[in-house]
């Protein structure tokens, strides 16, 4: 529950700390949601990996498509 909360209160990077230290939780005391976790940390690396590609073309773009600096 608190993965869910930590995902809308500060994105991905929020939900992919909150995912991976409820996912030790489970697998150490045992209990339900593993589900739930897997699938909010594949949503939230689905996220950031799209957001870097996204960032990574506008860079190249504003470049005029080369990776040499502007004159």
């Amino acid at each position: 529950m608190i993965t869910i909360i930590a995902w809308f209160v500060s994105g991905p990077l929020g939900g992919i700390v909150f995912g991976w230290i409820a996912l030790g939780r489970i697998d150490r005391r045992g209990g339900r949601g593993r589900a739930q976790i897997i699938a909010i940390l594949s949503i939230s690396y689905a996220i950031v990996i799209i957001a870097t590609a996204l960032f990574t073309l506008k860079l190249i773009s504003s470049y005029g498509g080369t990776l040499s600096a502007p004159d």
